[in-house]
């Protein structure tokens, strides 16, 4: 049965910027939020944090939510023995590590109380269910949890799972490597072991120095991949690598276990992963990846080195691990043999020349891994001193477009070509150079764009121009949707309701002037400020009505005038004509559209007071 939870009020805000942009802010306390999936049968979106699950309908409106924590906790102690003296003074921050669809349900595994799973209803989550006591079901690790689900030939359910060991005994923690079932039950709910062999752990005596982190874990072509960062030991001298292994996924063990370095290269060898996403559509994977940070002893990329994104196709992926992995063991390549994390390395043997032996069908070793430069495709966009912490391509264009998120807050589109990628839009999704955006991002089929920044949950619009906010942004941003400018906002030719859409230019823009009137005399010393006035004082012109404002200083923000003699009172538009084709990497040319910031000519009228 599932248990009903007393609802907690949850303080929050719904901010709807623009109609192509929302946001939805959580209190700080719970932020910040980093698991995020979307289920668009039911039009539900589900977000993971500190302490806390929600659910959204897709406008971003709160349906419910959970609060998990912080909870009383010990490593030390089973996950809900209140009677364990460590658990009794420690209160931690249960932070969800892994969230995924399963049917109609969620299944939760957060980072307290041994990393212990739930299964939530995923129309209510206030209904959920712990699984059973047993380590087999604490999954979610404090240092990096994955999880697949995925279906056998024959139709039931298979979970592939990889988790970094988290500190906690021996006793709490499963395997690195797994593949489990899940037995049909909706009480007692208990992973199974798919097979008696169907898990891979690093070496009991090994692990406690042994740093691993997950990144991503996918299927393709009946082969399930992970990738993931760990510590290599060379004669005592630690140095860090990403890797991906490929498994057969309907193999009773593990012995079809293969591993290579896979990195990205400008030349400069980028290998340390940062985020990754597979696309099964295009059955490419999508990389992004730094250089290590040496000053630090963990696994980490230097933001001040920069990053880079590669994209990897499956089919290449596949041959490489064949010609890079199975093939060279088997002719005796030195250093290649079982992964060195096990307890008995063992070296690959030489095959004779009969035997002819496939990844899911050899059994001289049980599991390969290979060392040298593995993997490595040419980079396709690099960028300098910022980390691309998330990536993601975007779909249902008709351009290479990919979408990539900022350690520095900023959400770019690339275009890609057949030489390079370029960024044609930066857009600021955080507002705080210190908050990143979170690696898990997801897209609906309209290509609404979802995010998590710091305690923020943001959907943004890929088929709006309005992330170009400045008029140069726009015309320059050779955006594949053809974007213009249109009066105050960027936009597509045929949403622009007036007769004012800028390709090639950009008009000036008056936003205030200093004073509001002045006398009919005229010598008014008028200040105008605003942007794409130019230079150049022979390049302009300013209006205020039918009357001239005689220009004395200019520079692209700020001019000054003095105004011209009127005969009659008068209130008008003050407006500007500019054509400059230097001051800008665009043309400036055109007249200010801006009619309501206006001036006033006024009589001076003289009042005498007498006092007796």
């Amino acid at each position: 049965m599932y248990i009903r939870l007393v609802d907690i009020c949850l303080v929050a805000r719904i901010i709807a910027t623009h109609a192509f942009i929302q946001n939805y802010t959580v209190p700080r306390k719970y932020g910040p939020l980093s698991k995020i999936i979307i289920n668009e049968e039911s039009r539900s979106l589900y977000i993971g944090g500190k302490n806390i699950l929600l659910h959204f309908d897709l406008d971003l409106r709160q349906k419910n939510k959970d609060i998990i924590g912080p909870v009383n906790d010990s490593k030390q102690c089973n996950s809900f023995d209140n009677s364990c003296i460590y658990m009794r003074y420690r209160t931690v921050n249960n932070h969800i590590s892994i969230l995924k669809s399963f049917r109609n349900f969620l299944i939760v595994c957060g980072t307290a109380r041994q990393g212990i799973c739930y299964m939530y209803n995923g129309s209510d989550i206030n209904l959920k269910h712990h699984f059973v006591e047993s380590k087999k079901n604490y999954l979610g690790s404090g240092n990096s949890s994955v999880m697949l689900v995925t279906n056998h030939t024959d139709g039931f359910a298979m979970f592939f799972v990889g988790q970094s060991f988290d500190g906690r005994k021996a006793d709490y923690f499963y395997n690195e490597f797994a593949t489990l079932d899940l037995p049909s039950s909706k009480t007692n709910w208990n992973f199974g072991h798919y097979a008696a062999y169907s898990h891979l752990s690093v070496c009991d005596t090994k692990r406690e120095n042994f740093k691993l982190k997950f990144l991503q874990i996918f299927e393709a072509e009946n082969y399930i991949f992970h990738v993931f960062i760990r510590s290599i030991n060379d004669s005592g001298s630690i140095s860090y690598e990403t890797r991906i292994s490929k498994l057969c996924k309907e193999r009773n063990d593990y012995g079809s276990y293969e591993e290579m370095p896979i990195s990205c290269k400008t030349p400069t060898k980028f290998d340390i992963g940062i985020a990754a996403h597979y696309d099964v559509g295009q059955q490419k994977l999508y990389m992004t990846f730094g250089v290590r940070a040496y000053n630090v002893d963990n696994i980490q990329a230097d933001s001040t080195q920069g990053s880079v994104i590669c994209v990897f196709t499956i089919d290449k992926m596949i041959k490489k691990f064949a010609s890079e992995v199975l093939t060279k063991c088997f002719k005796g390549t030195q250093t290649w043999g079982t992964p060195s994390w096990q307890c008995n390395s063992t070296a690959c043997p030489v095959a004779s020349a009969k035997e002819k032996l496939t990844s899911c069908g050899q059994t001289k070793l049980y599991g390969i891994e290979a060392r040298g430069n593995g993997f490595s495709n040419t980079a396709v966009y690099q960028i300098s001193n910022e980390l691309l912490t998330s990536v993601l391509p975007l779909m249902n264009s008709s351009a290479d477009i990919i979408l990539a998120g900022s350690n520095t807050g900023f959400l770019r589109k690339i275009l890609v070509t057949s030489s390079q990628g370029t960024s044609y839009v930066k857009c600021d999704v955080s507002g705080d150079r210190n908050i990143p955006v979170c690696n898990e991002m997801v897209l609906d089929t309209h290509s609404n764009l979802y995010l998590l920044t710091g305690n923020r949950v943001t959907k943004l619009s890929m088929t709006s121009c309005k992330l170009h906010k400045t008029c140069g942004e726009c015309v320059t941003s050779n955006d594949p949707l053809g974007c213009g400018w249109c009066f105050d906002h960027c936009s597509t030719e045929t949403k622009c309701q007036l007769n004012m859409w800028h390709t090639q230019s950009c008009p000036p823009f008056v936003w205030g002037i200093s004073p509001a009137n002045g006398p009919l005399e005229g010598l008014t010393k008028l200040t105008i400020t605003g942007e794409n006035f130019g230079s150049m004082v022979n390049n302009a012109t300013v209006s205020i009505g039918a009357a001239s404002c005689f220009i004395q200083n200019i520079n692209d923000t700020r001019i000054t005038c003095l105004t011209s003699r009127l005969g009659l009172p008068v209130r008008a538009a003050v407006t500007m004509n500019v054509t400059d084709s230097t001051s800008k990497p665009y043309k400036i040319d055109g007249i200010s559209e801006q009619m309501d910031i206006l001036f006033e000519y006024t009589v001076c009228d003289i009042f005498v007071n007498y006092y007796s």
